[in-house]
C-alpha cells in the first residue's frame, strides 16, 4: 500500500484508488494554489485563477497508461474527479474534487522502457473541490 491515497472517476461521481486499477501510485504530485502568479510594480506576487497539480510517474506501463487515459477517451483533455495530496499550513491534506485531465504528451521513443514509458506526467487544471483533513 502507497504512503499516499490517489483517486480518479468520471467527473461528479464516485473515485478508485489509483492501485485498485494501475501498477503503481505516481511517484510525486506538484500541486499549485493558482494557475497564474503575476508581480506587481510593488514586487508583490499576487495569484489568481483555479488550482491546478501534476501526477508524476517514474514508469508507467502502456497498459497503465491506457487505462489512465480512458477517463478522457479520445479527447485531447476532459473532466473528472480526483482525490489528490495538497500541501498547507498544517500538514498534507487531501482535496477531492472535480477538474480537467490533460493528456500528456506521448513521450521521445527514448523514455521507452520494457513495455511502457519513463517520466510521464498527467496535468490537471481548473481544480475546484474540498480540503479533506485524513
Amino acid at each position: 500500500m502507497a504512503y499516499y491515497e490517489y483517486r480518479i472517476g468520471a467527473e461528479g461521481g464516485a473515485t478508485t484508488n489509483l492501485e485498485d486499477i494501475i501498477s503503481s501510485p505516481p511517484s510525486g504530485c506538484r500541486f499549485n494554489q493558482h494557475s497564474v502568479v503575476r508581480v506587481g510594480g510593488d514586487g508583490v506576487a499576487v495569484g489568481d485563477g483555479y488550482q491546478n497539480f501534476a501526477w508524476f510517474f517514474n514508469y508507467l506501463s502502456w497498459a497503465d497508461f491506457d487505462t489512465l487515459l480512458d477517463y478522457i477517451g479520445t479527447n485531447a483533455s476532459g473532466m473528472v474527479r480526483v482525490k489528490t495530496r495538497v500541501p498547507d499550513g498544517a500538514g498534507l491534506n487531501y482535496l477531492l474534487g472535480d477538474c480537467v485531465m490533460h493528456r500528456p504528451r506521448v513521450p521521445e521513443e527514448a523514455k521507452q522502457h520494457s513495455g511502457g514509458w519513463l517520466d510521464v506526467s498527467f496535468r490537471f487544471t481548473g481544480l475546484t473541490g474540498e480540503i479533506i483533513v485524513p
